[in-house]
């Protein structure tokens, strides 16, 4: 669009490129240098958690899930669960908290039709799999061995 009655002009040769300014300092870090990125991640995140509400206690509650992640990590714990707990938890506690106060406490509420009850049982399932997922191997293991004494 541009100025009222003005034209935009568009020039092909090298005298109109310009550079883009660069930025001195830590965040012009070189890429084969991963210890620059991972500085410039953490002031960009430290950016972040204090520019929401201008308190540091923001930015040691963002170094501390920081360490809480890096020690999940080395331990072999998946981040995911663990991330979609944190965005999704107090929600789906609401929502659970609302659907016991409107059945009266009453647990059938869940499985009160077909999809509900098919994603309540999924859920549940889901959360004791791996204990199912030992007992299901270790009965196999009992059949194998008695099959191998006959």
């Amino acid at each position: 669009m541009g100025r009222p009655g003005g034209r935009a002009v568009l020039r092909s040769d090298e005298s109109s490129k310009q550079r883009a300014p660069e930025i001195p300092g830590l965040f012009h870090a070189p890429a084969s240098r991963s210890r620059g990125k991972s500085k410039q991640i953490v002031v960009s995140c430290a950016i972040g958690a204090y520019a929401i509400q201008n308190a540091m206690f923001d930015i040691w509650l963002m170094l501390g899930f920081g360490v809480v992640g890096y020690v999940f990590k080395k331990i072999g714990i998946p981040l995911a669960p663990f991330t979609l707990a944190l965005v999704l938890g107090s929600r789906a506690e609401d929502a659970f908290r609302l659907s016991m106060i409107g059945s009266g406490g009453d647990m059938k509420v869940f499985w009160s039709n077909g999809l509900v009850g098919s994603i309540t049982t999924l859920a549940i399932v889901l959360l004791f799999w791996p204990v199912i997922d030992k007992a299901i191997a270790y009965v196999t293991r009992l059949v194998r061995v008695s099959k191998s004494h006959v």
